[in-house]
């Protein structure tokens, strides 16, 4: 236990259940899971802009994105560019307004595929709504990638890592609803979708608490499937950090783009995890449509504590980041 952090009330551990941590989530393009890029030398170049928050921190960067990359469909058209070759850092792109460059909210049509759009040109453009960027020798703090503020790509697990059966790294979990008056590391205080008044049992949520799966827990003998043992045992390892709201639509796991296009005919996800989790067990569906039980289904809610982490210094991160005070839809 990291210095000054304190466990919370067992009641609130019980309210994530409460909000369905251990519901069956689908896991498909629409659901939102997080379009992340890796760059390589010589892919296509882009000026970054941002006119609904212009201004962003990514505002004028050329960023480099792979030929084929697009945006994750879910309501923030994710678009992540993880760029060791060029920049040394991340740039986290969303937001449903880079059509066209107006400032309404944009639902995926036949002219307007992808929100949080890329052209080309020499240099292209990356057309969106807000660009965060995140040196990798940074903490990755106060980036505006997520609405807690995180770096995007901190948290998402990969099919490359569930396949090497090892996440080292805490996760990410998006709930329901969220409380005001974040904690550490989050830098958000306050809530698209606030718990209050929404019939969720008190005490709520909020951002920036890690869930933690407590140490005495056997997890090999909870009976999960490979891949959901590889995320549960990280969930014990590591915690899972809060890093948004979706409204009401229960919880997941931050996920990559399960239907990445550059996936093309060899897609890990829908050829190998997704069909082992379901034969053990742990979802259900075929195809490209999947879902399981947010690979928790089998923790009680007495097995794991909600843990607050203290500031000591080292980190800097800032509840002003405009990812931060931004209201979604």
């Amino acid at each position: 236990m990291a210095a000054g952090a304190t466990v919370d009330s067992p009641a609130i551990a019980a309210n994530y259940w409460s909000q369905g941590l251990n519901d069956n989530q689908p896991f498909n393009q629409s659901a939102g899971n997080g379009a992340l890029y890796y760059v390589h030398s010589g892919d296509p170049a882009y000026l970054f802009e941002c006119p609904e928050y212009n201004g962003c921190p990514a505002a004028g960067m050329i960023v480099h994105y792979p030929v084929g990359a697009v945006p994750s469909e879910g309501s923030d058209h994710h678009l992540v560019s993880f760029d060791p070759t060029y920049l040394g850092g991340e740039v986290d792109g969303w937001g449903g307004y880079g059509c066209t460059g107006n400032l309404l909210d944009v639902v995926p049509t036949g002219s307007c595929l992808h929100p949080c759009n890329l052209s080309s040109g020499l240099p292209g453009i990356a057309n969106c709504s807000y660009g965060g960027f995140s040196s990798f020798s940074g903490s990755g703090l106060g980036n505006g990638g997520d609405a807690a503020g995180y770096a995007y790509g901190l948290f998402q697990v990969t099919a490359q890592e569930l396949l090497n059966g090892q996440i080292n790294h805490a996760l990410g979990i998006v709930q329901s609803c969220l409380d005001n008056n974040g904690v550490f590391p989050a830098g958000r205080v306050t809530s698209d979708n606030p718990c209050a008044g929404t019939g969720v049992a008190e005490p709520n949520a909020s951002y920036g608490e890690m869930i933690h799966l407590k140490s005495s827990v056997n997890v090999a003998s909870l009976g999960y499937s490979t891949y959901c043992q590889t995320i549960v045992q990280a969930l014990q390892t590591y915690g899972a950090y809060t890093v948004d709201n979706d409204n009401g639509y229960g919880i997941g796991l931050e996920i990559e783009n399960v239907n990445n296009p550059l996936y093309a005919q060899n897609n890990p996800w829908t050829n190998t995890i997704f069909p082992s989790i379901v034969a053990g067990g742990d979802g259900n569906g075929s195809g490209s449509s999947f879902s399981f039980q947010s690979c928790l289904q089998r923790i009680p809610a007495s097995d794991i504590e909600v843990v607050d982490i203290v500031n000591d210094g080292t980190y800097q991160t800032s509840a002003r980041s405009r990812r931060g005070i931004a209201t979604r839809s």
